[in-house]
């Protein structure tokens, strides 16, 4: 069976060609108790009293504004570099307890803003490869403002405007004067301050791969390039993406620019290009974009024309993959299409589909967020949803099941 990429309704897809699904790499190690790992990442195990794994009742709405979309990375294959993610607010205090700001999802693994200004996260969470199943407090992050995650790695922009990440790197690009392939706990980006989002270009093992949106309006990206990648001393300062005028948001290597076109780069060019096709753009996951009436456009090739998404319609809020893509339509539903070998459309099915399929079990979701062979929903209610392949522990509902083609609700959030 073939994996099946994110269709836009015709014959061109939204996120490339796509191999054979196979199995995902990987495997359940996982823990009962709740053990201090590598680098001092906890490691949590079992399920959390509280709501059922099947995503019964839902809590009273913590409020706040919902947002139009979320922030993506794209993947050259099943088992290579994806993420994706998408935001809503959620803000203030629910019963004492911080309520879920936004979700974001990398390859397999996802994490919540609090907001207070925590960051949770759960599934494959750390550099070293360390699952949890349940949602674990990240060390060191008490003033996140927002937050984003593609491959094995997470970053967040502080309060002060700085960037911290953790996680795995392709290019060794979570510089803090040591540059190591790893972190399992968070460091600071040298170079990037005043940050308003952060957001990535994992595509290549180098290349200008952590971008954040400067409050001055720029857009600027670190990382190694294919020379200085294993060079310590060449790491070069971060640079400014041209060809970018009036920039109001950016997810991956994509942003959006004022007059709601939007334009892209290559994770080893600091040039932007217009993506041709597009004159109402709200915000860019992947390789498709938000439309301001409720439509979803998607591109690929070069040079890259827009296709719209057939059947969608109504969309607030969008996460695509290169396998798959999923919407918030207006009143609260969940729509997904493409790949679902994994479940990863939520429709109790395995079965890919090259329209919108409505997601069960959810009819008050504010924002989505999709990685590899996983979706999550965040609710109204400030709870949160996942679906998909559960294979290191990516749904969060504390249990050892393989996967789950309908959603269940994370757990300690």
């Amino acid at each position: 069976m073939t994996g099946g990429s994110v269709s836009n309704g015709g014959a061109t897809s939204a996120g490339g060609t796509t191999g054979a699904a196979g199995t995902l790499a990987g495997g359940e190690s996982q823990n009962s108790g709740g053990t201090v790992g590598s680098g001092g990442m906890l490691v949590a195990g079992g399920a959390n009293s509280g709501d059922t794994p099947d995503g019964g009742a839902t809590e009273a709405s913590a409020g706040g504004t919902v947002s139009s979309g979320g922030n993506a990375g794209g993947g050259s294959d099943r088992g290579g570099t994806s993420g994706a993610g998408g935001s809503a607010g959620a803000s203030g205090i629910a019963g004492g307890n911080p309520s879920v700001k936004s979700i974001v999802s990398g390859q397999f693994h996802n994490c919540a803003l609090m907001s207070d200004g925590t960051v949770k996260c759960w599934g494959d969470v750390s550099a070293f490869g360390i699952v949890s199943k349940v949602p674990v407090l990240i060390p060191g992050i008490t003033d996140a403002v927002a937050i984003a995650a593609a491959d094995s790695y997470t970053c967040v922009v502080l309060s002060g405007g700085t960037v911290e990440c953790w996680g795995v790197t392709t290019g060794g690009e979570y510089c803090d004067q040591t540059c190591g392939l790893s972190r399992s706990l968070p460091v600071t980006i040298t170079g990037l301050t005043n940050a308003v989002v952060v957001s990535y270009a994992a595509e290549s093992s180098c290349g200008y791969e952590i971008c954040a949106l400067q409050d001055g309006g720029s857009v600027q990206c670190v990382g190694h390039t294919c020379s200085s990648r294993y060079d310590q001393s060449s790491m070069p300062a971060p640079v400014t993406i041209s060809g970018l005028t009036d920039p109001t948001s950016i997810a991956g290597s994509c942003a959006v620019l004022k007059d709601q076109t939007v334009a892209c780069w290559d994770s080893s060019s600091a040039v932007a290009t217009a993506i041709a096709g597009i004159s109402n753009a709200v915000s860019v996951s992947g390789n498709c974009a938000l439309l301001a009436d409720g439509g979803v456009t998607c591109w690929n090739g070069s040079p890259a024309v827009a296709t719209t998404a057939a059947g969608v319609a109504n969309a607030v809020a969008l996460a695509s993959t290169h396998y798959h893509a999923c919407v918030v339509v207006s009143g609260g539903l969940v729509k997904c299409w493409g790949s679902n070998y994994d479940g990863e459309l939520g429709d109790g099915t395995e079965n890919d589909s090259d329209g919108p399929v409505t997601v069960s079990r959810i009819d008050d979701a504010i924002a989505v967020a999709a990685g590899t062979g996983h979706t999550c929903a965040l609710l109204s209610s400030s709870r949160v949803r996942c679906w998909g392949t559960n294979l290191l522990g990516q749904l969060g509902d504390g249990t050892d099941s393989y996967k789950s083609t309908l959603p269940v609700t994370v757990q300690g959030l």
